[in-house]
């Protein structure tokens, strides 16, 4: 082989090689890539989302327990003065029913001794 034609040989070699690696880093930075890196950022987003959702979720849970707790607090109190009222109302009640009692008591000694 002549060396015109080893120097064909090796320039063309060197130019399919260049072309190669051009070729390579287009495919490599091509629309695949970018659509891949546009669901990278979507999904990193979608996830800061999810964090966020998550902290309003929690927060909103903290203040209905809290919510919760200050009604269950409200209605306890409610109930104990319930119960008081119940317990004056039984008495007096009771207190009534033995006046009553004591005066029945002295119309049948009463009558009795007519």
């Amino acid at each position: 082989m002549s060396f015109y034609k080893k120097s064909c040989l090796v320039v063309a070699a060197i130019l399919l090689g260049f072309s190669l690696t051009a070729c390579e880093k287009k495919a490599g930075e091509g629309a695949a890539e970018r659509a891949g890196k546009e669901v990278d950022k979507a999904v990193e987003k979608a996830g800061q989302a999810l964090d966020k959702a998550k902290e309003t979720v929690t927060d909103a849970a903290t203040e209905a327990g809290k919510q919760v707790d200050k009604a269950v607090e409200q209605t306890g109190k409610a109930i104990g003065q319930a119960t008081e009222t119940v317990k004056e109302a039984a008495k007096a009640t009771a207190d009534k029913a033995e006046a009553v009692a004591k005066d029945a008591s002295k119309t049948v000694t009463a009558t009795k001794d007519k």
